[in-house]
């Protein structure tokens, strides 16, 4: 369940005494009650790490973006047009855009 709270602006000259307030804390910090009250609200403070795209998935994505397509089509069209040294050309600043993105 998702608990609507409210989004308070950030003002970088707000007193510490009343951000203390806002956030509903010490200076000491919280309470052992309201920490297990907050965990039980909020759940704990962990970052889950998600597994992401795997290398080879990552490079082929840079073969296949849009602008990478649009650029494939222009080979192709450069090489059927009688112009294979346009068109390899064209492959070299691919592979090159590809090798920069990935790393």
């Amino acid at each position: 369940m998702v608990t609507a709270t409210k989004t308070a602006r950030v003002d970088p000259q707000e007193s510490t005494d009343r951000l203390l307030r806002d956030l509903r804390t010490r200076r000491d910090g919280l309470s052992r009650r309201e920490a297990e009250r907050r965990t039980l609200v909020y759940g704990t403070n962990e970052l889950i790490r998600h597994h992401g795209r795997t290398w080879p998935r990552q490079l082929l994505r840079q073969f296949t973006h849009p602008l990478a397509l649009l650029l494939w089509m222009a080979a192709v069209l450069a090489v059927f047009s009688g112009s294979a040294p346009l068109g390899v050309a064209i492959v070299i600043v691919i592979l090159l855009n590809a090798a920069f993105a990935f790393v």
